[in-house]
């Protein structure tokens, strides 16, 4: 069976890099992106090659095009892809944010990286069964 592979994206290198060991050695492939506009384009690209794009990991608060905006924009271009927040600015007012977009998995930081893994697993889990 082919490994899912996520895309992580988030604008510190550090963080990313955790976050790339840490899902590898779960067992996914995972790419990565430095912000919203390189998510955009590893999104858009995937959809045009074979590489199919299983989950999108992105943090909220990034300069330039952040999570909020990257998620308005695959809706812009129809781009789907389930989509799980990571962020450490949770609010209310995100939460309304994102419920007027849909519903999104959300993890705050810091997470256990555990039950960070446990989580994805679900929600691809839920997606193939939605799929079926």
């Amino acid at each position: 069976m082919q490994k899912q592979h996520l895309l992580v994206v988030d604008d510190e290198a550090q963080i990313r890099m955790s976050l790339f060991v840490l899902l590898s050695d779960a067992g996914f492939r995972v790419t990565t992106a430095r912000d919203g506009r390189e998510a955009l384009e590893r999104v858009a690209g995937s959809k045009k090659s074979s590489e199919q794009l299983d989950l999108l990991l992105t943090d909220i608060r990034m300069p330039g095009l952040g999570g909020i905006e990257l998620i308005d924009e695959l809706r812009r271009r129809r781009l789907t892809v389930p989509i799980m927040i990571i962020t450490a600015y949770k609010s209310d007012h995100l939460m309304a944010e994102l419920s007027q977009r849909g519903r999104f998995e959300l993890i705050e930081k810091p997470y256990d990286p555990r039950e960070l893994v446990e989580r994805i697993e679900a929600l691809l889990q839920d997606q193939r069964i939605q799929e079926e």
